[in-house]
């Protein structure tokens, strides 16, 4: 097995885990691995990016602005 198929059966691994469904700290970690690993194949492959790239980053940056208005807002009720 080739560098490129071992990185796309990565992303196809990490593309059938259902993060959406999990913890904050799971869709965080599987979106991150998700992101080098296709930008693994793109390099693999010679290309810049893929086109959903910039869409999964922005999901990785809304997921982490959630986890962290989330705990913030836990940490204020917890201390009434």
């Amino acid at each position: 097995m080739t560098e490129l198929e071992r990185a796309d059966a990565q992303v196809g691994r990490l593309r059938e885990e259902p993060a959406e469904w999990g913890p904050p700290s799971q869709q965080r970690r599987v979106l991150r691995a998700l992101i080098a690993a296709e930008e693994r194949v793109a390099r693999l492959r010679g290309v810049k990016e893929w086109d959903d790239l910039p869409g999964l980053r922005e999901r990785l940056a809304e997921v982490t602005r959630r986890a962290a208005e989330g705990g913030a807002l836990d940490g204020a009720a917890a201390g009434r």
